[in-house]
């Protein structure tokens, strides 16, 4: 299964590095029509999103509600992760959370801790250049291909479905005495 990488803003720098990452996986798409095609299979999209100076990526939310126009449940069958840039502390956290909500509602599925964060100068990497010994590059490399990891190792598996229910009104008693 392959994964797809969108990028949403004015990325600069940022897109560079993650391009740099991403260049270095081989299992990519380049376009999201093999999910429009064929919502029976597994879909999983990385999002790359800078956010401008109030916290917001404009590009991103014109493209969501394209989506949401096309269909109520456009993201079925879908394993999402984001990587999310702010050139300021603030703003990751809020906006995250909203398009995770807004994306969930629309039937996208996001595996344990979907979202990456990076702030002003990559400050929030700072424990983990000391406890790991890495450089930020060397931290936001580890950081994506932890999440893209995740992602690509993910299957799918079909749960069996319920076929009867017991139910006795009475406890049953022990058999042990």
């Amino acid at each position: 299964m392959a994964l797809e990488c969108l990028y949403f803003g004015e990325t600069g720098e940022f897109k560079a590095r993650i391009e740099t990452i991403m260049s270095e996986r081989h299992q990519l798409l380049n376009s999201f029509t093999a999910h429009d095609k064929n919502k029976e299979t597994l879909y999983k999209g990385l999002y790359v999103i800078q956010l401008d100076a109030l916290g917001h990526n404009s590009d991103f939310f014109k493209w969501l509600l394209e989506k949401k126009e096309k269909s109520d449940t456009y993201f079925e069958n879908s394993i999402i992760g984001i990587v999310v840039k702010s050139d300021s502390e603030f703003f990751t956290k809020k906006f995250t959370s909203s398009i995770l909500f807004l994306m969930n509602q629309m039937g996208a599925r996001f595996l344990g801790h979907p979202v990456v964060e990076f702030i002003k100068d990559y400050s929030n990497l700072k424990q983990w250049q000391l406890a790991e010994d890495l450089t930020v590059d060397e931290a936001v490399r580890y950081l994506v291909n932890k999440l893209v990891d995740k992602m690509l190792s993910y299957k799918h598996e079909k749960k069996k479905k319920l076929r009867y229910l017991f139910y006795m009104q009475e406890p049953i008693k022990s058999l042990i005495r």
